[in-house]
Formats: C-alpha cells, sequence, structure tokens
C-alpha cells in the first residue's frame, strides 16, 4: 500500500474569502478563488504517526461515579448535578471496543482529579466526595494490560491555591505510587492540573 503513495500529486483547492482593505476604498471587497498544487515525490515516508496515535480519554467523574453532566437535567460549577454509577472496566463489550484501537493511550483525568480521594489515602473519605476505590483503580490497571494501554493519569494537586497555599500536598500521591510499586502497576504518564 505504501508503494501507491511514493509518488503522487495533492490538488488542494482553497477558496479565500476576504476583504481588500485599501487605505483609499474601504468599500471595495472581492472574494477571490485560488488553487493551490503540492507535489510529493518521495521514496520513503515523509513520517510516521505513533502507535498509540489513536488515544482515548475517560474522566475521573466516569470512572469513579462522580457529577457527569452528560445525561444530567443541569450543571453547577461544570459539573453534572447527578451522580452516575462507577464504570466498570470489566465489561467485554468494552474490551472489543478498544481492541479496535490497537495499542493507545489512556488518559484518566477531568475536573473532578484533585477531589478524589484515594483509597491509600490515610484520612477516610467523606460521605460526599469522590472515591478511587482500590477496586476502580486494580480494575483500570487489568483494563490497561488488557489492552495494551499506556495509563496518563492526572494526580491529585490538592484542594487551594497554589500562590497562596504554596508546595503541592504529595501525601496521597506518595502513597498511591507506594502501592502501585508494590503490586507492579506501571503510570506511564503523569499529569497535574495545576
Amino acid at each position: 500500500m505504501m508503494q501507491a503513495f511514493n509518488t503522487f500529486n495533492l490538488r488542494i483547492r482553497a477558496l479565500f474569502s476576504y476583504r481588500l482593505v485599501r487605505p483609499w476604498n474601504r468599500r471595495n471587497r472581492q472574494r477571490q478563488h485560488k488553487t493551490v498544487s503540492i507535489s510529493l515525490n518521495k521514496a520513503s515516508p515523509i513520517a510516521k504517526v505513533d502507535a498509540r496515535f489513536l488515544s482515548f480519554s475517560i474522566d475521573i467523574s466516569v470512572l469513579a461515579g462522580g457529577f457527569w453532566w452528560e445525561g444530567s437535567k443541569g450543571t453547577q460549577r461544570g459539573l453534572g448535578t447527578q451522580r452516575v454509577e462507577p464504570l466498570d472496566l470489566s465489561q467485554p463489550a468494552l474490551d472489543n471496543l478498544v481492541n479496535a484501537l490497537g495499542s493507545a493511550y489512556v488518559r484518566v483525568g477531568g475536573s473532578e482529579a484533585d477531589k478524589v480521594h484515594y483509597f491509600t489515602s490515610a484520612t477516610p473519605a467523606s460521605a460526599d466526595s469522590l472515591e478511587l476505590t482500590q477496586e476502580m483503580w486494580n480494575q483500570l490497571h487489568g483494563f490497561c494490560q488488557r489492552n495494551d494501554l499506556a495509563l496518563m493519569f492526572t494526580m491529585k494537586y490538592g484542594l487551594f491555591e497554589r500562590r497562596k497555599q504554596g508546595g503541592w500536598q504529595t501525601n496521597e500521591v506518595e502513597a498511591l505510587l507506594e502501592y502501585c510499586q508494590a503490586n507492579q502497576q506501571k503510570i506511564d504518564i503523569f499529569e497535574t492540573r495545576k
């Protein structure tokens, strides 16, 4: 199939609509049509796309059963007004859909990433907090392994203004990373929101 693309002509038709603004005549408007031709004659590819090019994300609200806006009757502070059931990543139908992508990155994060209470935390979760349970975390890693996914995870930074409060609150993140290390769980990319 690559040979079909070794030598080809690509013709791009572009329609440009713009105003010609001249100091002596500001009312002069013209519509111009231009054709641009590009010829690529290469025996080898110009560039290669990473195998994990087709990737996707799972909002932390969907994974952990938070306030998701889709299907909600309204929004409040950028979030939905109703909690959703946590996403079950053990569904064979979900594996079939993801397998069609081949190798991919899956990003888990979103607006509520700083509000998530990790199961490894020394302090108990409050009744209304969004909790990432040990079962959810292990299920996420099983999902990644089954489907050849590299995990990009948005780490909790803390519920505070960085400029006012100073440094990153690392205690919950450190405990989660220690758990990952003890259980041979890999996080390929880390992200913080603030």
